[in-house]
This record gives structure tokens, sequence and C-alpha cells, in this order.
């Protein structure tokens, strides 16, 4: 499902709603938003750093990649 989210075969919301990933995420996202607020403002900006000195943002780089749209649609045309 990561992938087809990657490659614009999905949106967010759909991938959000399903029950798949849903309980994950909560958990997941629950968690790291505990850990950033208790991060000082020099934590935050050092792993700031690491991510961009990964190539991390901007959806560059990564699995998406590998992951390829099924069709030239993309999602949004699909819902019109």
């Amino acid at each position: 499902m990561a992938c087809e989210l990657l490659a614009g075969n999905l949106t967010p919301r759909e991938v959000m709603s399903s029950n798949a990933y849903s309980d994950a995420l909560m958990s997941a996202g629950k968690e790291t938003i505990a850990k950033y607020t208790a991060m000082s403002d020099a934590e935050k900006e050092a792993l700031a750093e690491q991510g961009r000195a990964r190539g991390g943002g901007g959806g560059r780089g990564g699995p998406a990649r590998r992951c390829r749209p099924r069709s030239r649609r993309s999602v949004r045309d699909r819902r019109r």
C-alpha cells in the first residue's frame, strides 16, 4: 500500500481510511509526536539536518523511485 501511495495510485485519505494502516499509523504517529515535542530546538534542528544530509524531503529518493503509477491519469483526474 505504501508503494501505491508513493506512486500516486492512492491518496493519503484512502490510506488512512484503510484498516490495514490506521491502527499502526495512529500508534506510531502518537509516539512520534510525543518524542518530537519533548526534543529541544537544537535536537530538532540536528534531526532535520540528518534528514537533509540523507536526501530527505520533497519526495525525492527512496522507494518513490521504484513505485510507478498504474496509469498516466493522476488520482485527482480519476475522481472527476
